[in-house]
């Protein structure tokens, strides 16, 4: 894992995992106080990233049909 951000006091906020897609934050992405933006860039990777997944997945159940 490393820390991918810091809060203005130095307090890590983000983490990910070197080589898999796994984040930990330190806030709350549903609070509506916080920067939407955040907010968006966070729920738009994961939802790309299980897009990718479930394409994954469906394609290689699809070629081990055959």
């Amino acid at each position: 894992m490393r820390v991918s951000a810091r809060g203005l006091d130095g307090v890590v906020e983000a983490i990910e995992h070197e080589s898999k897609w796994v984040v930990g934050v330190q806030w709350h992405p549903e609070d509506t106080d916080d920067s939407v933006e955040d907010r968006r860039a966070l729920f738009s990777a994961f939802v790309g990233r299980a897009a990718v997944h479930a394409a994954l997945k469906h394609s290689s159940q699809t070629s081990s049909e055959k």
